[in-house]
């Protein structure tokens, strides 16, 4: 059986992800590596730097998760900057960005990223939405990042805070037109 760290410092990305991929003869186990967060053009530049420096650092095959927000009125600010924004000027800069911007469209983007000895390989989607006009609580417990606070998968009314993993990947399936999470368990089924 294959061992893979997934690095990350959220536990919810691990839970999730342990979950999803239950049933794939992969050993995944949780590693909170301290990495740089490189500032790039693109979410998925962001994935690659990381799981490469963690391959560096732990010498076994890897995995990272990078996602973020881009929201069309802002064109697609923050993106790759979604962790930094959250941090300083949180839900309520964003939602203050957009007060005066009718469109409110909006897509997470993800990129999972899988690095061994020989390969670097990047699973990316996106999920269109919108950004709602003010933030709604956290009911499920289970969020990755607040963005989720204020982001509305497809036309719904509430954020994605307010679903189930069970749920969001339900609505996902009908929103969105290819899988990271399909492209990379399918992967990671048939790794050898």
């Amino acid at each position: 059986m294959n061992k893979i760290s997934f690095v990350t410092s959220n536990k919810n990305k691990f839970l999730t992800l342990s979950k999803k991929l239950k049933d794939v003869a992969v050993r995944l186990e949780h590693a909170n590596v301290n990495l740089i967060e490189p500032q790039t053009s693109t979410i998925k530049e962001v994935a690659i730097f990381k799981a490469q420096e963690a391959f560096k650092i732990l010498q076994h095959p890897v995995l990272v998760h990078d996602s973020g927000l881009t929201i069309t009125a802002l064109n697609d600010f923050p993106g790759p900057y979604t962790k930094y924004v959250s941090e300083t000027i949180g839900n309520i800069g964003i939602l203050d960005l957009l007060k005066n911007h009718s469109d409110r469209s909006a897509y997470l983007v993800q990129t999972f990223c899988y690095t061994d000895s020989q390969r670097t390989l990047c699973f990316s989607d996106s999920v269109k939405g919108h950004i709602l006009n003010s933030m709604q609580p956290n009911i499920q417990n289970t969020k990755w990042g607040n963005i989720w606070d204020i982001f509305a998968p497809g036309d719904l009314n509430y954020s994605r805070s307010n679903l189930s993993d069970e749920e969001y990947f339900a609505i996902r399936s009908h929103i969105q037109t290819n899988s990271a999470w399909d492209e990379l368990y399918n992967f990671l089924k048939n790794l050898k």
